[in-house]
């Protein structure tokens, strides 16, 4: 048999509640539920059931469900933002500009939330739901979808200074490239967060479940490649290989492809 959820067996005792203000409950409560089955699977009534509130007070304290989703995600993100933006300037403090270190760079951007994740299992899993709560397409928060709106400045600014930095530490990349290359280790780095776990399973127990130093060196590393590769735009025929007849690249771009 596996073990209890979390708000199950607070759900069996009054003990919690005593040492917590009512607000503090409703969060506590939404904290654990979302955690264990993401922000969209999660009803107020089942977070007032928990915290052993009634609907008004979550009305009071948050405005509204989503406000209280809201509130969770700003109070686990807003203190991430501000650690990676004192790390990194850190680095920029201490290194003149030509030797500032790619690597030195993405530690500052990952270690912050890797620390915050493994501090607990709760945490590990609010912050995959989290994530995946997060990342829409359109980047609103419409529904209670997204990024609560107060956040967004700041991930702006994190983007912007982390983007600023890393271009003069390579400064063969164009801005806006480099903006891309950003991007796209966010998705690395969300992606292994969220579905890291599973690789064991895909891989018939050949890859293990890394420590946080392991999983956070990896990270840097694949990432930091990807940062400092070549600014020139390749071909796709120059993709394919040295001595590849540009016929198969041809082939791959060809709808009619089997």
């Amino acid at each position: 048999m596996g073990e209890m959820p979390v708000s199950q067996h607070l759900a069996t005792t009054n003990d919690w509640i005593h040492e917590l203000s009512t607000k503090e409950r409703i969060f506590a409560a939404a904290e654990i539920l979302f955690a264990e089955r993401g922000f969209e699977r999660v009803s107020l009534r089942e977070i007032t059931s928990l915290a052993k509130v009634n609907v008004s007070a979550v009305s009071y304290h948050f405005g509204s469900m989503k406000g209280l989703a809201e509130e969770v995600m700003v109070r686990y993100i807003e203190p991430i933002n501000t650690r990676r933006l004192e790390l990194l300037e850190r680095e920029v403090d201490k290194n003149r500009p030509e030797d500032i270190q790619v690597e030195c760079i993405m530690e500052a951007f990952m270690r912050p939330l890797l620390e915050v994740v493994s501090a607990n299992q709760i945490q590990e899993r609010l912050f995959a739901k989290m994530i995946g709560h997060s990342m829409r397409v359109d980047g609103q928060s419409a529904e209670g979808k997204g990024l609560p709106e107060v956040l967004i400045p700041q991930f702006r600014m994190v983007i912007e200074r982390f983007t600023q930095v890393l271009s003069i530490a390579l400064p063969e990349v164009k801005f806006e490239t480099m903006a891309w290359r950003m991007h796209m280790s966010f998705g690395a780095f969300a992606h292994t967060l969220t579905h890291g776990d599973h690789l064991e399973e895909w891989t018939g127990g050949r890859s293990k479940r890394m420590d946080l130093e392991q999983l956070l060196s990896e990270l840097i590393v694949y990432c930091s490649a990807g940062l400092k590769a070549s600014a020139m735009s390749y071909p796709l025929e120059r993709l394919v290989g040295n001595g590849v007849n540009s016929a198969c690249a041809a082939r791959m771009r060809s709808p009619e492809t089997p």
